[in-house]
């Protein structure tokens, strides 16, 4: 039972999650998988206790600063937020407006990728399994899993990968790099003879587009977890205007890309460097001298 006369509980709150208590509190713990900690020596755990004033002075000081953190946090993911949605409708935008553009079926220019690739030369870089396909058209990661053995439909750089699972979650990767991947995720490879035709990245672009996956899912089979049918994927329209016309447009698109991804990446930076602050202040203002009788 907490004694208020004695203790505040947001003090408590803070005081527990500075780093000097944490480590009193980790060396009372045994275990090696699962840490338990011993109630007996928890119990001896010294802990500081200032006038409820103080108390009150350093609750009021860390919450400003949680406050700020939690402030800060939504502007910059409502920022990022707005710069995305704006940058989706641009992109939309663009790649719809096209006079006297030639108008072309998917499958009349590419193709999915029918190469195979040994499991042996695969590591968690080169392999992409829907896991490891980001969502809304973020691109990928590293792999967690890496199959052992088999052989692996392959894809090369230049290739436009797409998780076939859940279209609506939208995974999308321009691969730059030789790998391989599972049944999971199609392999769109632009035809031989029409690499003078097409950009990648303009392609890529095209692709990414929600327009390509409402049509994606329109024609989607399952219920509980859809996936694309293969067939009408390449029966989807696109428009190919002069190479000159796709290099511009892609041009424009990869300078918003940037824009939102500097924010993605600045985002996370900013958020820990102000939760680092308040953890320096935090320990600054929980670490007491002990009183001595003299």
């Amino acid at each position: 039972m907490l004694d208020k006369k004695i203790f505040l509980p947001e003090f408590l709150k803070h005081l527990f999650r500075s780093d000097s208590l944490r480590n009193e509190i980790g060396k009372t713990a045994s275990g090696v998988t699962r840490f338990n900690v011993s109630k007996t020596r928890f119990e001896k755990i010294r802990i500081p206790i200032p006038p409820l004033e103080i108390q009150q002075e350093i609750v009021k000081i860390l919450n400003s600063f949680t406050e700020l953190e939690t402030e800060l946090e939504t502007e910059l993911e409502t920022e990022l937020e707005k710069r995305q949605k704006q940058y989706e409708y641009y992109k939309n935008d663009l790649l719809s407006i096209y006079n006297n553009s030639k108008i072309v079926k998917l499958g009349d220019i590419t193709k999915y990728s029918g190469n195979r690739i040994a499991a042996t030369l695969l590591n968690a870089e080169s392999y992409v399994g829907v896991d490891n396909l980001l969502q809304n058209k973020q691109g990928k990661t590293t792999s967690c899993y890496v199959p052992k053995t088999g052989n692996l439909t392959q894809y090369q750089a230049g290739d436009i990968l797409i998780g076939n699972i859940r279209p609506y979650l939208k995974k999308i990767w321009l691969a730059n790099c030789e790998g391989g991947t599972n049944g999971d995720v199609l392999v769109i490879r632009i035809n031989e003879e029409e690499k003078n035709n097409i950009n990648s990245r303009f392609l890529y672009y095209l692709l990414s587009s929600d327009k390509f996956f409402d049509f994606n899912m329109k024609f989607a089979k399952g219920t509980k977890m859809p996936r694309g049918n293969k067939s009408a994927i390449m029966k989807y329209e696109i428009p190919v205007p002069p190479l000159s016309e796709q290099q511009r447009i892609v041009n424009i698109l990869d300078k918003f890309e940037s824009l939102v991804d500097d924010i993605s990446i600045g985002l996370p930076a900013e958020i820990k460097a102000r939760h680092k602050q308040y953890e320096y202040y935090r320990n600054k203002l929980l670490t007491f001298k002990e009183k001595t009788n003299e």
